[in-house]
C-alpha cells in the first residue's frame, strides 16, 4: 500500500470510526503524511504540534457557516431554525466584526469572574461526592462530571438547573453535527430541537434584558452599551455555551481520573499535594488524553497560506487532530507517558489566536475543583466494575461510556 493510501485509510478511520486507542494511528499518520489532503472528505488534515500551533493562530484562516453544507452539496436554507441559528454563532465570526463581540464576551466572561466561582464549585463537588460516598462507588462520568458541569454551565448562563434539560437535548444532538461527516438526519433532528430551545430562550433573555443578573447572559446585556448583540445573537449563542461548556469539561474529568488510574504512579504523586499540583497537571492530563481530539473543519483558508512546506489554497478547509499534536515527539519528550510534574506544556486543545475558546478558564477551574477534592477525599481511590470503554462516534470528541470507581477514604 502506498503511503498515500494507507493515509487515506487512517484518516477515514479518525474521521468515521476511531478506534479505542487512536495515538498509534495519530503517530502513523504524522510520519508518513502529516499534512494530508483527504478524499474521503475534502479537507486538509494536520497531525504534527507546529503545524497545528501556526493553524490555529493564522488570522487568514477563517470560519464559515456555509462550508461545510457547499462542499457537500447542501443548500444553505435560512429557512431551516439550525440552519439560522449558526448565522448567529459567535465562533463562526471573523474580523472586523469578530474582535468587538469577543471584547464585550471577555469583559462577562473574564478569569476573575471564573475564580470567584471556586467556592460554588466546591461546594457542588463535595455535595455529589457525599452522595456517592453513602454508596461506596461512584460512576465519575455521570454521577460526578456531568452533574457538576450541568449545575456549573446553569448557574453561569442563568437558566434554572430544572429547565436544563432542554438544553442537554439539544447539545446531545449538536454533538453530531458538529462532525466532519455529519449526515442530513442529525440536522434534521437539530432544527426540530432548535425551535424549542429558542422557545425557551426568547423569555430568559427578555427576562435578563429586565433585569439583569450576575451571570454571563446578565453581564453581556449590561456590558453591550452600543447593542452590538442582537437578541437572535444571545438567543443562538446561550445553547452553544451550555453544549460547548457541558460535553467537552464533562469528559475531560472522566478521561482525567482514567489517566490516572492507568497510572498509578502519577496518581499517588497527585494525592501527596493536590492543590499545589493541579494546576500543572491538568494541564499535561489534557495534553495526554484531551476529550477535544480534532476541530470541525471551520477553518478556511482566506489566501494560498504555506504550512510545514505545503500550501493550503485559497477556499481549502483543514482539520487539526491535537490528539496527535499532543503527542508529537518534535515537541514533547517522551510524549507517551503521563507526567504531571512536566514542564512547558502548552495545549492546543483549546485553540488559539483571537478565536481561543471563550471558556477555557472555566473548563480548567472545574477540573482543578473536581480532582483536588476527590483526591483530598478519596486518595485510595480504585478502578472497578465493568471495563471502560470509549464512543466511538466521530473524530472530534473522545469520551469514556462510564468510569466506576470504588471509593476508599
Amino acid at each position: 500500500m502506498s503511503a498515500n493510501a494507507e493515509a487515506e485509510q487512517i484518516v477515514a478511520t479518525l474521521l468515521t470510526t476511531p478506534p479505542q486507542d487512536p495515538y498509534p494511528l495519530y503517530a502513523r499518520l504524522r510520519e508518513i503524511a502529516p499534512i494530508h489532503q483527504a478524499s474521503v472528505a475534502p479537507f486538509w488534515t494536520l497531525c504534527r504540534y507546529e503545524d497545528i500551533q501556526k493553524l490555529v493562530k493564522e488570522r487568514r484562516f477563517v470560519r464559515d457557516v456555509d462550508d461545510t453544507r457547499r462542499r457537500s452539496g447542501q443548500a444553505t436554507d435560512l429557512e431551516r431554525p439550525f440552519t439560522r441559528s449558526q448565522q448567529h454563532w459567535f465562533v463562526f465570526t471573523n474580523p472586523p466584526q469578530y474582535q468587538p463581540k469577543r471584547v464585550l464576551y471577555n469583559t462577562a466572561f473574564n478569569r476573575t469572574y471564573v475564580e470567584s466561582l471556586r467556592p460554588l464549585m466546591t461546594k457542588f463537588v463535595d455535595e455529589l461526592l457525599d452522595d456517592a460516598q453513602d454508596r461506596g462507588e461512584l460512576e465519575a462520568i455521570n454521577d460526578l462530571a456531568f452533574e457538576l458541569t450541568v449545575r456549573v454551565i446553569c448557574h453561569v448562563l442563568g437558566v434554572p438547573r430544572e429547565n436544563a434539560d432542554l438544553l442537554i437535548d439539544w447539545a446531545e444532538m449538536i454533538e453530531g453535527a458538529f462532525e466532519p461527516l455529519a449526515t442530513e438526519s442529525f440536522k434534521t433532528e437539530a432544527d426540530r430541537r432548535t425551535v424549542r430551545v429558542e422557545a425557551f430562550l426568547t423569555g430568559l433573555v427578555e427576562n435578563e434584558r429586565r433585569n439583569p443578573g450576575d451571570n454571563l447572559l446578565g453581564r453581556l446585556i449590561a456590558a453591550d452599551k452600543d447593542g452590538l448583540i442582537s437578541q437572535e445573537e444571545l438567543i443562538a449563542n446561550v445553547p452553544l455555551v451550555f453544549s460547548a461548556g457541558l460535553d467537552t469539561t464533562t469528559h475531560f474529568i472522566g478521561n482525567a481520573l482514567h489517566s490516572f488510574m492507568r497510572n498509578r504512579d502519577q496518581w499517588q504523586l497527585f494525592v501527596t499535594d493536590p492543590e499545589a499540583l493541579v494546576t500543572n497537571a491538568v494541564e499535561e492530563l489534557i495534553r495526554y488524553d484531551s476529550s477535544v481530539q480534532s476541530s470541525p473543519p471551520l477553518r478556511l483558508a482566506s489566501e494560498d497560506i504555506e504550512i510545514g512546506g505545503v500550501t493550503i489554497a485559497k477556499g481549502d478547509g483543514v482539520i487539526p487532530f491535537f490528539g496527535a499534536a499532543h503527542r508529537d515527539p518534535d515537541r514533547y519528550d517522551n510524549p507517551d507517558t503521563l507526567d504531571i510534574t512536566r514542564k512547558d506544556i502548552n495545549t492546543l486543545a483549546f485553540g488559539g489566536g483571537i478565536h481561543i475558546c471563550l471558556g477555557q478558564h472555566l473548563a480548567r477551574v472545574e477540573s482543578q475543583v473536581a480532582l483536588v477534592q476527590i483526591a483530598k477525599r478519596f486518595p485510595n481511590l480504585q478502578l472497578t466494575g465493568p471495563d471502560p470503554t470509549w464512543r466511538l462516534h466521530g473524530a472530534n470528541n473522545r469520551t469514556l461510556d462510564a468510569l466506576y470507581l470504588e471509593l476508599q477514604p
